[in-house]
């Protein structure tokens, strides 16, 4: 097992974020080449990352909101000049929400009441969550591609 040091920032190789339970951790970190492991919130971390960015996790939300007429926002773009999006698995508030990044994913596929991410770099991330939800998410995010795309 491997501690970040905090502050962690989420970049181009980080795979997903996923909140720890019964560990000593907060939060698995999985990126294209190691697995780390951090005392902060996934929160925590992403609000770092769009600190880093410029914006604030809130801001960013409440912008998107409002520019895309939405009530919820379970996508948000990181870097979407460079395609680079994370969207949620489920709300934020719970233990089961993962953050998945667009970096790194190539493609899902859908299993009975689950979803498997698939990476390009070959490791994959299973998550309950239904079909309707991931078409949703891949619409927002197709959405987001034609309005930051210049």
């Amino acid at each position: 097992m491997k501690t970040t040091i905090p502050p962690y920032f989420c970049h181009q190789d980080t795979l997903y974020l996923e909140h720890t339970v019964g560990l000593e951790f907060e939060t698995h970190i999985e990126e294209t080449n190691q697995t780390l492991y951090s005392s902060q919130s996934c929160k925590q971390i992403l609000e770092q990352t769009f600190i880093q960015t410029g914006t604030t996790l809130t801001g960013n939300t409440k912008a998107l909101k409002k520019l895309f007429n939405l009530n919820q926002v379970p996508a948000l773009p990181l870097h979407p000049h460079h395609d680079h999006y994370v969207f949620m698995t489920h709300s934020i508030r719970t233990t089961d929400c993962i953050f998945i990044f667009t970096a790194q994913l190539k493609t899902y596929t859908e299993c009975k009441d689950a979803i498997t991410f698939h990476f390009k770099n070959g490791k994959t991330k299973t998550v309950e969550m239904s079909k309707r939800k991931i078409v949703r998410i891949m619409g927002l995010l197709h959405s987001y591609h034609l309005y930051f795309k210049p």
